[in-house]
């Protein structure tokens, strides 16, 4: 029998995961020991379970050295490579990686041991520290790891004492540590039992291990910029929705003045403009409210079809917003366009590195907006021209103008596209995870918004490497913003 282990090498991605000189190993591995989380999500206080979370949390908020764990086992059954073994793991900011002074914590983890964390479960009521010091308590209603979890933290114990030749009682629980005051990880958690498992494991079994290496970009902070930074962009955007107001008016005003004048080439051509965009004016200005039927890439994409001869007819049905799971919401702002509830429908720095990066190796790179993507998406095609580009511009001051910051994300997650034939987080929600779209959770959420960028080649049933990064990236800075950033919509 063999047992296939997944393991994903996060350590270049972890908050200071390789500052680690105070805490090198100077000692051979003897022994592994084994934790339970030490981290929730703030805004609901449910166990997190990706190794990043408590990255962030330990070293950003309680200002450890780095975040404590060399494997972290998730409750999907994934294991995250976290900090490299070379490291003496969890509380080494103590700098007594060899309990040479019995500090509190320091004892935990000494020289010889592995650090294993079995994730997103709490044996009891525990408590957390928010970035401002407050405390609150996590519910009690995480009580014992997933059969998954178990399965993959006995085939990752079998695979590490095969490398280190770990003696099999060196494989304990933090509770069982010398000088230790804890029940750390569970009361129910049997290591007698553990350990007769894991040498049974050795006798019928064969670990297949797989090393993949999904490196997680620093997370962004376009939401902590400076406060001079700030301030320019909120003149620039107050100024382009000022500008934008005031061009409105001209045209409702100057349009019956230009049939007053002579029909000259000129007046003609200016007639013409100025009917487009009062048609244009209308048309946005009616879908403050409507909400519409179709988009134009749902029709191009339809039109298609026909012209190959396929029957197949594209998926699409409107949800309010209300009933699109916040989650959602934030999985889409955070993929997408962090600064859309503070923008004026343009990503300048993105669009900025964009041009840059087009200017080398045409258009090989994006730096829409989601305002910006829905009007192409709604009213033009998809071609990278810059004449589409202007006409985008414009209809995108026209909609921030018109439309709040709501209205814009509602439109553009009902027409949004997720795979060839489906259009529209309500359709995506029943198509891939047959549940309506206001019961996604985060990690649901996060693998819709994964593919996109590329909704025709990124799949979210047989998702690839790339979009398994980005999954796991936009779960990560999911929390670290929090459901709290949509209040700046709502």
């Amino acid at each position: 029998m063999a047992i296939h282990l997944s393991i994903i090498d996060m350590r270049s991605s972890m908050p200071r995961g390789q500052n680690n000189t105070d805490s090198e190993r100077t000692n051979a591995i003897t022994g592994i020991a084994i934790h339970h989380s030490a981290s929730a999500n703030h805004g609901t206080g449910k166990p997190t379970g990706r190794a990043f979370d408590f990255f962030n949390y330990h070293v950003n908020t309680l200002g450890w050295d780095h975040g404590g764990y060399n494997y972290v086992i998730c409750p999907n059954g994934e294991v995250e490579y976290a900090l490299d073994d070379k490291a003496a793991a969890y509380h080494a900011g103590f700098n007594d990686p060899d309990n040479s002074t019995d500090l509190e914590y320091g004892q935990y983890w000494n020289n010889h041991y592995l650090a294993l964390c079995v994730s997103g479960w709490f044996d009891c009521d525990r408590t957390y520290r928010d970035a401002f010091g407050s405390t609150h308590l996590i519910p009690n209603r995480y009580t014992s790891p997933t059969e998954t979890q178990l399965t993959s933290l006995l085939a990752l114990i079998v695979f590490l004492r095969q490398k280190y030749a770990i003696p099999i009682e060196n494989i304990v629980g933090h509770r069982e540590l010398t000088g230790c005051q804890t029940v750390c990880p569970g009361a129910n958690f049997n290591f007698d039992e553990l350990r007769q498992k894991i040498l049974r494991l050795e006798s019928q079994a064969a670990i297949v291990v797989v090393h993949k290496k999904i490196p997680l970009p620093i997370l962004a902070s376009d939401h902590q910029t400076t406060q001079r930074k700030t301030a320019i962009k909120r003149f620039i955007n107050g100024f382009l929705r000022l500008a934008t107001a005031a061009g409105i008016v001209v045209v409702v005003i100057a349009t019956p003045l230009a049939w007053t004048q002579p029909p000259t080439f000129l007046n003609l051509l200016w007639r013409i403009s100025l009917l487009f965009i009062l048609l244009l004016e209308g048309l946005v200005f009616t879908l403050r409210w409507i909400n519409p039927p179709t988009s134009a890439f749902m029709f191009e994409t339809q039109r298609a079809l026909r012209r190959d001869g396929q029957l197949d007819t594209i998926n699409h049905q409107w949800i309010n917003y209300e009933r699109i799971a916040p989650t959602m919401r934030l999985a889409v702002i955070i993929a997408e366009d962090q600064q859309f509830p503070k923008n004026a429908g343009f990503n300048w720095g993105h669009m900025w590195r964009a041009w840059q990066a087009n200017r080398q190796n045409a258009f090989t790179k994006g730096g829409s907006s989601i305002s910006q993507q829905l009007v192409k998406n709604l009213f033009l095609w998809p071609d990278r021209t810059y004449f589409r580009k202007a006409i985008e511009a414009l209809i995108t001051l026209l909609v921030e103008v018109t439309w709040p910051k709501r209205r814009i994300l509602e439109i553009y997650l009902n027409i949004v596209q997720f795979d060839q034939l489906v259009f529209g987080v309500g359709t995506a929600a029943w198509h891939f995870f047959q549940k309506e779209a206001a019961n996604l959770d985060s990690d649901e959420a996060a693998l819709l918004a994964a593919v996109l960028p590329n909704p025709v080649s990124y799949q979210v049933k047989a998702p690839s490497l790339t979009v398994r990064r980005r999954h796991i990236e936009i779960m990560a800075q999911m929390t670290q913003f929090g459901l709290d950033y949509l209040k700046l919509i709502d």
